[in-house]
This record gives structure tokens, sequence and C-alpha cells, in this order.
């Protein structure tokens, strides 16, 4: 997952996150995989770690745009 933040992460860093949508929230633990540093902060990917297989769609669908969301 490519994530945009005023703080950015150690390569390698360890971090859990979690993801709240309607009805649902995933906590996923997640290493940073690579990091651009910019001015203020700067973008990483996080690779996740252990993610079963429900949980992984239930990142997939609340990543989606509204519009894709709702015609599924």
């Amino acid at each position: 997952m490519r994530l945009r933040t005023a703080f950015l992460p150690e390569l390698g860093e360890r971090l859990v996150c979690r993801f709240d949508g309607p009805g649902i929230e995933v906590v996923a633990e997640g290493e940073v995989a690579w990091r651009n540093e910019e001015a203020k902060g700067g973008e990483f990917g996080l690779r996740f770690t252990d993610l079963a297989p429900d949980a992984a769609e239930a990142v997939r669908a609340l990543s989606r745009p509204a519009e894709s969301a709702e015609s599924d």
C-alpha cells in the first residue's frame, strides 16, 4: 500500500494499521518496503505481513473508489 504522510517511518520499520469502514474494522501489520523523503514527510510503501485472506479482501474493498465499492 502506498501512503503519503508528514511522519516518514524508517525502511523496514514494522507498523500496525487500522482500517475502518461501514460495519468493518481491519487491523493489519506490515513493514515499510520503500520510502521517498520529501520536504515535509514523504511517501512510503507498506508491505502487509500475515494478512488473512478475508482481511485482505476487506482492505481492497475499503481502498476502492466509492463508485466501485457500491457496484460490487
